[in-house]
């Protein structure tokens, strides 16, 4: 028994001090809010935002989806002169075709059918302030032209209206596409991506950053257990190895999904490999009922029904979601039209849950 005391000790002791260590790290990083930089390619990504922040310089923000564009653009936002004033966020995928034009210009009385009023644009919003293009890849060939005049003139016109109205403004943008063969497929203009590929970044996958695994999952790991009020501090070796050995198709977004999960359903104050629920992505940690009577339903009560209804709602979206890709062999739009959902709805759920298309093709 004195030598089974001895060895949990020991044990407990290596957890104290690995954690330890890399809390010091993380205190170490070159951070922005939730962007972590630890390894060669995230430190020279946060020194050239630091660079090009003051400047007005357009910037483009391409990689794959999770992997952290838009908080790449709010860190150059938030550290530029125009801190002080609104950066939007318009998400060219979300928003339908047939309004983005007038959400993004604005519209007058009358311009079409429903235009009860005279309504501003969300450029006019960013005036002096920063405008963020997510997922410009996506957005209409009509609304191309508009935004290039845009950028080439600092002029637009809301729609149904003849007056030119100007705007400040400083764009950045972000894709997950290769925009080069959007072109070549002519679904982007050319002279457009030359305007927004002034100051590019491109974001490398979870993968190509393995380094930095540990320490964004203390950073998760605090965010969460100071938003779910608990105190977690440490995560012991095994599920920082399970961690550090898993594939993510998400990226960072997993990453952060998996944390905050393990936070949710961990009954002590060190998160565990079985916290982390990594063995089947589209379940809950449900264990078997006879050795364990129910943990998922027992850890779900224990939650407020706000919290819980959440936690079930992102699982349901997954599982969903999934099943739906799985069955339409990875085509969105498929697969949209089946759930009977606007494909730019499905592509936000996607997006939110860090599901890659391209293992479902």
């Amino acid at each position: 028994r004195i030598l089974v005391t001895i060895d949990k000790a020991l044990k407990w002791a290596a957890v104290v001090n690995e954690n330890k260590a890399l809390r010091q790290a993380l205190d170490a990083s070159a951070g922005f809010a939730d962007l972590i930089a630890g390894t060669p390619v995230m430190i020279d990504i946060f020194q050239r935002i630091r660079q090009v922040a003051p400047t007005m310089g357009t910037v483009l923000i391409t990689g794959p989806t999770g992997t952290g564009k838009d908080l790449v653009a709010r860190a150059i936002h938030q550290n530029s002169p125009r801190h002080a004033n609104k950066m939007v966020t318009v998400n060219c995928t979300v928003i339908p075709g047939e309004i983005i034009e007038s959400e993004l210009f604005g519209h007058v009385k009358g311009a079409f059918t429903g235009a009860w009023q005279d309504k501003k644009g969300l450029v006019e919003e960013a005036h002096e302030g920063t405008l963020f293009l997510d997922e410009i890849g996506d957005l209409n060939p009509r609304l191309q032209t508009r935004l290039l005049r845009m950028l080439q003139h600092g002029e637009y016109k809301p729609v149904g209206s003849v007056t030119t109205k100007t705007a400040d403004i400083r764009f950045i943008a972000a894709t997950n596409q290769d925009l080069n063969a959007a072109i070549r497929a002519g679904r982007f203009r050319e002279d457009l991506y030359y305007r927004l590929n002034v100051i590019r970044f491109d974001l490398p996958p979870l993968a190509a950053r393995a380094a930095d695994i540990p320490l964004l999952a203390f950073h998760f790991l605090e965010k969460y257990s100071r938003l779910n009020s608990k105190r977690i501090r440490e995560i012991a070796p095994e599920a920082l190895s399970a961690l550090n050995n898993h594939a993510y198709a998400g990226n960072v977004r997993e990453l952060e999904n998996i944390i905050e999960r393990a936070v949710i359903f961990c009954r002590g104050d060190v998160i565990t490999q079985k916290d982390l629920c990594l063995d089947d992505g589209r379940s809950f940690c449900s264990a078997d009922p006879e050795t364990e009577g129910g943990r998922m339903d027992d850890e779900l009560s224990r939650l407020s029904f706000k919290d819980a209804r959440e936690v079930m709602l992102k699982q349901f979206h997954r599982n969903y979601i999934e099943s739906l890709l799985r069955e339409n062999s990875g085509n969105v739009s498929q697969a949209a039209e089946k759930a009977g959902i606007q494909r730019q709805y499905l592509h936000r759920l996607i997006k939110e849950t860090g599901i890659k298309t391209e293992s479902f093709k």
